[in-house]
């Protein structure tokens, strides 16, 4: 189980590498899409040359899997998106703890779907998490309303872990499904440069390429390489310690702390009252949450 959670916060650690990397593309308004898609697309390939064994694929769970990990990294492109478009009229750190506040939807989805047995720690977690979802959302508005648009990638966000989660879990249900050949890393990747060259075709403007965008296109696709790994890796070791619950929760907790830290420290940003205490909540909800892994 020490490793699975090591696993788990080494993912959270490399997710914030991809935070810090939109947050400079609203601050400096590089063009997204073209980073993106050349991010994606170096990571696919070296995603595939690293890990992928297709003489082990077999042709049911390899169809059930792409069907799954494409379509999840398709939309994931368009929620980053959202999400560039919602930091550059608010704060940085709201803005990346909403989206990513979204893992109580895998939840919710895990007992629903999936039987597991919440914990009392995971239902006062999530109470929380959705207490400082809406305390963000009304924080990051103008006037009395709340700011529905930053609730877009707390939902998709949400949707799109779930599905990433589906694999290993039909692994013990469904026989013959499985990630046999290792191709969920390159299928992430692949599927989100789908996203990003649809993004990009669907656009007016030709992609803006500069020296400095290629640079930590190629460094982030590196860093994202080892992290599709880490991440594939903790949901199937937290799964089969019965954790699987736990997983998300822990790579979102480093991920949401570091981040709201760089932002805090590199560049001086002061949040609202209401998003501060939003976070606040967020954070005891993912902590309430992980507790599982203590008990």
């Amino acid at each position: 189980m020490v490793t699975a959670v090591v696993f788990c916060l080494l993912t959270g650690v490399f997710w914030t590498f991809l935070a810090i990397a939109i947050s400079l593309s609203a601050d400096k308004d590089f063009d997204l899409p073209a980073y993106g898609l050349l991010q994606t697309s170096l990571t696919a390939v070296f995603a595939f040359v690293a890990y992928a064994e297709p003489s082990r694929c077999e042709l049911r769970g390899t169809l059930i899997v792409c069907a799954l990990v494409l379509t999840g990294a398709f939309v994931n492109s368009w929620t980053q998106i959202v999400i560039k478009k919602l930091m550059v009229s608010g704060n940085h750190g709201p803005v990346w703890t909403l989206a990513q506040a979204s893992l109580a939807v895998p939840f919710v989805v895990g007992v629903v779907f999936w039987h597991d047995k919440g914990t009392v720690t995971q239902w006062i977690g999530t109470a929380l998490i959705t207490a400082g979802v809406l305390s963000v959302a009304r924080g990051s508005g103008t006037g009395k309303g709340f700011h529905w648009l930053s609730l877009v990638p707390f939902v998709l966000v949400g949707l799109i872990q779930s599905m990433y989660a589906i694999p290993s879990r039909l692994e013990g249900v469904l026989g013959g499904v499985a990630d046999a050949g290792n191709l969920r890393p390159a299928l992430a990747s692949f599927g989100g440069a789908l996203g990003w060259l649809s993004v990009v075709l669907l656009r007016k403007s030709r992609c803006r390429w500069t020296r400095r965008l290629v640079i930590l296109a190629v460094l982030m696709g590196i860093s994202q390489t080892i992290s599709l790994k880490l991440f594939f890796v903790s949901l199937d070791k937290m799964t089969s310690c019965g954790l699987g619950n736990a997983s998300i929760p822990l790579i979102v907790g480093t991920n949401i702390f570091l981040f709201t830290g760089y932002r805090y420290i590199r560049c001086s940003e002061r949040m609202k009252r209401l998003e501060t205490v939003g976070i606040t909540l967020i954070l005891l909800g993912i902590l309430s949450i992980s507790l599982t892994c203590a008990l």
